[in-house]
């Protein structure tokens, strides 16, 4: 397989849609990811409230979200029985309750769920986080 090196959303974006034809998986995307959250700091927006998704890309087939999260933030993360979310942490550090266990986060890690499965909750755990979500509808 040829190795990726995916340097922005631009190249995310592309890479995202080759998977669709089967020449890449989702995985390899994801572990190919080489930028931070610097990169796309312009596109981010905070809530004191809540978490806040930003559409960096919609289509029939996929979303991908960046989610921007104060201190304390959580969320469910729940894909559904035609879906599989990859999240991806840019900035920060979350703990991670997949019902089983309690996982630390931290930048460049990633986490998958798929189907009814898994239900990811999410807490940020540190100052200002972000976030990629990636949701492939099957």
């Amino acid at each position: 397989m040829e190795t990726l090196a995916i340097k922005n959303t631009d190249q995310l974006i592309d890479a995202i849609n080759v998977c669709q034809t089967g020449l890449f998986e989702y995985r390899d995307v994801i572990h190919s990811i080489d930028f931070g959250f610097e990169d796309v700091e312009n596109l981010a927006q905070w809530d004191t409230e809540n978490f806040n998704r930003i559409t960096v890309a919609h289509t029939d087939r996929y979303d991908l979200q960046l989610c921007c999260w104060e201190k304390g933030h959580q969320a469910l993360i729940e894909a559904t029985s035609h879906e599989q979310i990859w999240v991806y942490v840019l900035k920060g550090f979350f703990g991670v309750n997949d019902g089983k266990t309690i996982k630390q986060l931290g930048e460049g890690d990633w986490m998958h769920t798929h189907g009814e499965l898994e239900r990811l909750e999410f807490v940020n755990m540190s100052n200002r986080s972000a976030t990629l979500h990636l949701t492939i509808r099957n």
